[in-house]
């Protein structure tokens, strides 16, 4: 018997769409709301690594649900390429939704760069990781 396609869907899919939400609800969080950090540590800006490693996980969960739907099959560069946009578009919305809309927050170009660059880095863990030598699903 096939299951329905929302099925599977949400089968190999929870995690990435649980995890969205997550980082909608981080990112709008109230800055007053928000922990501060020790002066010591602005050196590193710790506020960037944070935002490379939530858009980051989005894009590895993304990636790694469509390559286990596939049967841990290489999953095509255009579908990819379509996880890449709609994270680093996310990144982006939440920038402009943290300038418009959310109180007490303001939105950051360098975080959003910060975003692309944690994509950038979970799509090279994707490829290292998860790539192998199988056909491609188109």
């Amino acid at each position: 018997m096939n299951k329905p396609k929302w099925f599977i869907m949400i089968r190999y899919f929870w995690p990435a769409y649980l995890w969205g939400v997550i980082v909608l609800i981080l990112t709008g969080i109230p800055g007053n709301d928000l922990p501060t950090i020790p002066s010591y540590l602005e050196v590193i800006h710790p506020d960037k690594i944070v935002h490379m490693g939530m858009f980051g996980l989005l894009m590895l969960l993304l990636s790694a649900g469509s390559y286990y739907k596939a049967g841990k099959v290489s999953i095509s560069n255009k579908l990819i390429f379509i996880y890449f946009i709609i994270t680093a578009s996310l990144g982006g919305i939440t920038e402009l939704l943290q300038k418009w809309v959310f109180v007490g927050r303001s939105c950051d170009i360098l975080d959003f760069f910060a975003d692309v660059v944690g994509v950038i880095l979970a799509l090279l863990f994707y490829f290292f990781v998860f790539e192998s030598k199988k056909q491609r699903v188109r």
